[in-house]
Order: structure tokens, then C-alpha cells, then sequence
């Protein structure tokens, strides 16, 4: 098919999407969803399809209530192509993207195109998005999908829900994980002797945000009277877990792996 020019198609969807309360927002959504097409992408579905799929993930975000991020699959698009979409709606947030993607290429899936506005809407009590109500900058995000299958589709619902959890709890977590290394860093640098310059360097670049810490947890290693490590597992306070490691059923350490 030929290439999708932006103008036409920021029209197309906002024909699509038609009149409301949110036109100044539903405007922008349609202006960044055109700049997000690339002219190779879904040559199967024609400009106007294309702009009525977006302006239903647009009607998706009509009403939502609470925080929590709001997720579906749109199974074939009704159009005969062979594709599915994956909606969310969400507050905008670090790693959305990145993460999202993670988990469906963790599942094998077949991604053809993506879409991310984020658009600053108001809603209501209710949830309902329009012109009065509590501002916030909410990302719309929509996967264009090979045929995911019906057997496939909720497994892709619950992954992408926890690492969504997991980016909201990391995100949440990240100034007083950069807090503890902090600590971290003052205890070495209080004790040179127990530390190598280079460990004390790493730290430091640590500290300096050049690491994302998606969580973190602090772990006791039993000693014996001799002073050597015993071999029981080290432990933890399941309640000070941060970031993704608020989940004490979560391990990250094995027991091949400590000293």
C-alpha cells in the first residue's frame, strides 16, 4: 500500500474518534500516534483501518478507574487481517516500553508495529476522561501483533500486568534504593581497609545513576565462631524488600552462588 502521510492520517483519526469533551487530547493522541507510523508497517489494513483501530484504543481510555495500569487484547481487529492489538492505559512512567516489549518477546510473540502517545487528560470521581476533573499524563499504548492466538492471549494479559507491577514498584522504590547505596558507599569509604580502591570506584559509579536498580533487599550471612561463612542460606527481612524485591517469595541469589 502507499505510505500513510501524517496529516491524512491525524484526520482519519480524528474522523474516527469524532466529537467529545477531550478534542484538545484526543488530538494530540491521533498527532503522536501518526508520528509513531512508519511507512512500512501493516500493509495489510489500509489508512482508514489503521485510524479506526487507534481511535478504538482511544475509547478504550474513555473510563478508568483507580491507578492501576488497564490492559485487553483486541483479538483480529475485525478486519480481516491477521493481527491483534494489545492495548494499555497507564500512568506514564520510566521503562514502560522497554518492558512491555521485553515481555512479549519473552513469549515469542511477533510484534509489527507500536504506538505511544502520552497525552494529558482529565477524569472525573468516576474515572470518565473530559474537559473538567484531576489532570495527570497517561500513556496509551497499542501493540500491533502477529496472530496471537486464543490459547496465548491472557498469558500476554498477566505478563504484561506484572511487569507493569514490577516497573511500578522499581519506579516507586528507585530513591531509596539509591539511598541505601549511598550508605553502601559511606560505610566503604569509611573503611578503606576492608574495601579494594576498585570496589569502592564501582560503588561510586553506581551511586552516580549510571546503574537502574529495580530492586533491592539486604541479606545476613551466618558466620561460624571462627570467623568463616556457614553454609546455611543467607537471610532476609521479608518486609524491607524494595523495588521488585518487595516480593520475598522473589530470589535472586542461589546457593551455588554464596561464599
Amino acid at each position: 500500500m502507499s505510505p500513510r502521510p501524517a496529516t491524512a492520517l491525524v484526520r482519519a483519526v480524528m474522523a474516527a474518534i469524532g466529537d467529545g469533551p477531550d478534542r484538545d487530547a484526543a488530538r494530540d493522541f491521533a498527532s503522536q500516534a501518526a508520528a509513531d507510523a512508519a511507512p512500512d508497517e501493516l500493509p495489510e489494513i489500509t489508512n482508514k483501518q489503521l485510524a479506526e483501530s487507534l481511535a478504538e484504543a482511544w475509547a478504550f481510555g474513555e473510563r478508568r478507574r483507580g491507578r492501576a495500569p488497564q490492559i485487553r487484547m483486541v483479538d483480529g481487529l475485525d478486519r480481516g487481517a491477521p493481527l491483534d492489538r494489545l492495548d494499555i492505559v497507564q500512568d506514564d512512567a520510566p521503562f514502560l516500553v522497554d518492558s512491555i516489549m521485553g515481555e512479549i518477546g519473552e513469549q515469542g510473540l511477533s510484534v509489527r508495529a507500536m504506538f505511544h502517545p502520552i497525552v494529558e487528560v482529565c477524569r472525573d470521581r468516576a474515572g470518565v476522561r473530559g474537559a473538567s476533573g484531576t489532570a495527570r499524563r497517561e500513556s496509551m499504548i497499542s501493540v500491533f501483533l502477529d496472530d496471537v492466538g486464543p490459547d496465548r492471549e491472557q498469558a500476554l494479559v498477566e505478563g504484561v500486568k506484572r511487569t507493569l507491577d514490577d516497573v511500578r514498584a522499581a519506579v516507586a522504590d528507585f530513591p531509596a534504593m539509591l539511598a541505601l547505596m549511598r550508605s553502601m558507599l559511606e560505610e566503604a569509604r569509611a573503611h578503606p581497609k576492608a574495601f579494594r580502591p576498585e570496589e569502592v570506584d564501582f560503588l561510586a559509579w553506581l551511586e552516580a545513576e549510571q546503574f537502574v536498580f529495580l530492586g533491592a533487599r539486604t541479606y545476613e550471612y551466618p558466620k561460624l565462631a571462627n570467623g568463616d561463612f556457614a553454609p546455611e542460606e543467607p537471610v532476609y527481612q521479608a518486609k524491607d524488600g524494595l523495588g521488585i524485591l518487595r516480593d520475598p517469595d522473589r530470589t535472586v541469589l542461589r546457593r551455588a552462588h554464596e561464599p
